[in-house]
Formats: structure tokens, C-alpha cells, sequence
């Protein structure tokens, strides 16, 4: 009788970490579906005249404000959110908004990645720029 409880209390056990887990993947990455949904074609068909200074500067901040935790390109960093490619999908003023976080784009990600990035607000101006310049550049 008590082997048949504890295979009984296995069992469920087993279950239920399998649905917290489907449960903890679906809330970090509900956002997906609908960034997709927000890319705009003509991105790639836009001719967008870069600074090569500013992307180098850009590269600097992207590793100095360790964006690698949660990014990846050339898949060197965090391979869950690869940025690679993010040029040609975003225009300039989507990058902007989703380096950080803008408040219309809360229920798009997960609220870890929201709060997170709301230190990003903190950035002059010109470091905003550039950060974003980069990102254009990753084609």
C-alpha cells in the first residue's frame, strides 16, 4: 500500500513540476509572438545612413551596461533574446522603445525584462543615440 502512495505522490509531484514549468516558459516569453507582430517590413527596405562612430560607441555601452545578460549577437551572450538581425525589423524609434522599456511595451515582455530595463531611462541622450545606432547596424 505505501509503495503504491509514494509511485501516487511521484507521479503528481512530476505533473506538476511540468506544469509549472510550461507555466514559467509561457510568462517569460508571452511577449514574443506579439514583437513579432510589431516588426515593420519596410524597415528592411529603408536605406538608413549609420555613424560609424556611434556604433562604436554603442558596442562599448552594450557591454558596459552588460546588455550580454539577457542578449546575444554573433551568438556571444544570452542566446534566449538574440538581437541579431534587429536592424533590419525595427526602425529607429522601436529600437529606442524597447532599450527602455517604454511604458506602452509593458505587456509585451515579461516584467523581470520591463523592470530592467527601465534603468535605461537613465541614459543621456546621446548614449541612447548611440546604443540604438548600433542596434540599427546589426543587419
Amino acid at each position: 500500500m505505501r509503495e503504491l502512495i509514494s509511485k501516487f505522490i511521484v507521479l503528481l509531484t512530476s505533473v506538476f513540476i511540468l506544469l509549472f514549468s510550461v507555466f514559467f516558459a509561457l510568462s517569460q516569453n508571452r511577449g514574443e509572438a506579439e514583437a513579432q507582430k510589431s516588426i515593420s517590413p519596410e524597415v528592411a527596405l529603408q536605406e538608413v545612413v549609420l555613424d560609424s562612430r556611434k556604433i562604436r560607441e554603442g558596442k562599448k555601452l552594450f557591454r558596459e551596461h552588460g546588455c550580454m545578460k539577457c542578449h546575444s549577437i554573433e551568438g556571444r551572450g544570452n542566446r534566449r533574446d538574440p538581437l541579431d538581425g534587429v536592424g533590419s525589423r525595427l526602425d529607429e524609434k522601436a529600437l529606442e522603445d524597447w532599450t527602455v522599456g517604454a511604458d506602452s511595451l509593458e505587456d509585451m515582455m515579461s516584467r523581470r525584462a520591463f523592470m530592467g530595463k527601465q534603468k535605461y531611462k537613465q541614459l543621456e541622450p546621446d548614449e541612447l543615440e548611440s546604443l540604438v545606432e548600433y542596434m540599427q547596424s546589426l543587419r
